[in-house]
């Protein structure tokens, strides 16, 4: 059996920089014994080969001399070409099956997993997308590779996630005011699996944080952390932990 090259699971990585901030932080916790979903990295060698099997490479050069930054209008025209030419190519057959063979994985034989795909690199809230099946996967990520040159995207390394979504309660959480984030009833046990998860997390890191959580099946997963920003809305008490639990407000009676 051939040694992949482009597609690997956390697991299977040490933290190295060119696997971009979000890759190191899913190592970092998993090495620390936080529940994270099963997930697969797509290196930007995949994204690299690809260009190169479809000869794109001199076209996007090409298009990129083209340009007139102070028009918004030319950036925009160029970014359409760009993308017109990375949606009509082919992902090389090798990428292809390394792709295809963790996606399995993820599902097993007789189900499509739904999948949250994202880059690597610190973008907006809406920039992960949730996919379900291979020809929705596969286009996808095109399209996130395409987004490299979108106006609104900086050119950045284009190393994605693909993260298993799981069923159950979700929301966010801030390590240092406790305040959860969530559109979910929880009980007090939860909340108390909750506080015990920032406990632990305040001791492998060291700044505020945010956290993504899921509780599935009664375990707590961490699925995304970033640097904490402030929660809006109204708020719910919990005093047997000290938890400020935020609703959505259309989900408040």
């Amino acid at each position: 059996m051939a040694a992949q090259k482009y597609v690997f699971s956390i697991k299977d990585l040490e933290e190295d920089e060119e696997l971009g901030e979000k890759v190191n932080q899913l190592i970092k916790l998993r090495k620390a014994q936080f529940l994270i979903p099963d997930s697969f990295v797509i290196k930007s060698l995949a994204y690299f080969d690809f260009l190169k099997g479809n000869r794109l490479e001199k076209k996007i050069k090409h298009l990129l001399g083209t340009v007139d930054f102070k028009k918004a209008k030319s950036i925009k025209e160029t970014a359409i070409h760009i993308n017109k030419h990375l949606a009509g190519s082919d992902i090389p057959n090798e990428i292809l099956k390394e792709i295809l063979n963790a996606y399995k994985k993820l599902g097993g034989i007789l189900e499509h997993a739904h999948v949250n795909i994202f880059f690597s690199h610190i973008l907006k809230e809406n920039s992960s997308h949730i996919v379900r099946g291979d020809a929705a996967l596969l286009d996808r990520i095109k399209t996130n590779w395409a987004m490299i040159y979108s106006p609104s995207t900086p050119k950045v390394n284009p190393t994605s996630i693909i993260q298993k979504v799981l069923n159950g309660k979700k929301g966010k959480i801030k390590t240092s005011t406790k305040q959860i984030k969530t559109s979910s009833d929880l009980s007090k046990k939860e909340t108390e699996n909750l506080e015990d998860m920032v406990k632990k997390f305040k001791k492998e890191f060291y700044m505020p944080y945010e956290i993504d959580w899921a509780i599935d099946k009664d375990k707590v997963y961490v699925l995304k952390i970033r640097p904490e920003t402030n929660f809006g809305g109204k708020s719910l008490i919990f005093p047997e932990t000290h938890y400020q639990i935020y609703k959505n407000s259309h989900n408040l009676l």
